[in-house]
Order: C-alpha cells, then structure tokens, then sequence
C-alpha cells in the first residue's frame, strides 16, 4: 500500500539528511536522493522541484524538531542543569563530529546559512529566548544571568560539540560544564 503523500514526503527528507550528511551538499545528485528514498528520480521531482528545494525543507524540518525536542526538554522534569543539557542535546548533539558526516558539516552550514539565513537566526534567537525564560532570575557562575547566562551555556556547548569526538564525549563535557556554570544558585524549578 503507498503511502500518503505527506508520509512519503517525510520519508524522502529523513532519507535526505542522511544524504547529505554522508555526500555533502556539491556532491549530492537528486539520483542520490531518489536511491536513498527508494523513489525514481521522476518520481523525486513530483515531491521536490530541485535538490535545493529538498535541502532546504530537510533543514526547516530539522530545525522544527530540534526546537520541539529543546522547548520538551526545557519544560520537562529534573533539574534545571539537567533540562538545559537536554536541550542542547537536542540542538547541537545531531552536529557532533561522529562519522561521515563530520567532515561535510561546515558546507552544510554554510549552504543552510546561505538558502535560510534569517530563519535560521530566528530559530537560533527563539531557542536563546525559551533558555533564558527557562534560567528564570537565578544566578549562575559569576553572577551572570539572564542573556548573559544563556550566552555562556551556549558558548560552552558550541565549545562542547567541536571538541567531542562523539556523542558520549559531548554528553559528558556538556553536563559537566553546565553543572559547573550553574551549580546550585539556580532553582530547579
């Protein structure tokens, strides 16, 4: 039986992330994305117009579950320290450098920045915004708090994921380094 059609839209753009993590972008064909997606390449073009246009819904796809899974995790149950590592697990921990797609993430970056520039700064913006509500009015090291706080956790994260060789090293530092910025000067909430 065939799938709905926006079932097997998903179904092409999950297939398409991996694509481009394992080919990067340049190097990506629409026949790459047709055989990843067990579709013809006809067929392909009934659900995207270009490579472009796949790419470009892949990442707004991704950016939307990120952001959900980041906004659950915020609102979630455990310590704060604990609620913040898990959102930025679930923005940064797809970007860590393991396998393939390690060596291609900057072109990725690049390409999404330049196809979704102000959407991607709107997403990035949005997420900064549900931390700092999240961080409340508590204090972390330094005294910092609010923006200011937000900007250290990011920057430790950001810092986190390019030193961390998988997924379980970037865990590890990022819950360390949180626990450390906030310590317990934070409420739990």
């Amino acid at each position: 039986m065939a799938s709905p059609p926006a079932q097997r839209r998903g179904e092409i753009l999950t297939a398409a992330v991996e694509v481009f993590l394992r080919y990067g972008y340049r190097r990506t064909s629409m026949d790459d994305l047709a055989r990843a997606a067990n579709i013809s390449r006809p067929g392909l073009y009934l659900y995207f117009a270009s490579k472009e246009a796949v790419f470009e819904e892949a990442v707004r796809q991704l950016m939307a579950n990120t952001a959900l899974a980041a906004r659950q995790a915020l609102g979630g149950p455990g310590s704060l320290a604990d609620r913040v590592t898990s959102a930025f697990l679930a923005i940064h921990g797809h970007l860590v450098g393991e396998g393939e797609g390690a060596r291609h993430l900057a072109e990725l970056i690049d390409t999404a920045r330049a196809m979704l520039g102000d959407d991607l700064d709107a997403y990035e913006l949005n997420f900064r915004a549900e931390l700092v509500l999240a961080l409340g009015s508590g204090r972390g090291a330094g005294g910092l708090q609010g923006e200011a706080l937000a900007e250290l956790l990011d920057l430790l994260s950001v810092g986190a994921k390019h030193r961390s060789a998988s997924l379980d090293e970037y865990r590890d530092r990022l819950a360390r380094g949180v626990a450390a910025i906030l310590g317990s000067a934070l409420p739990s909430a």
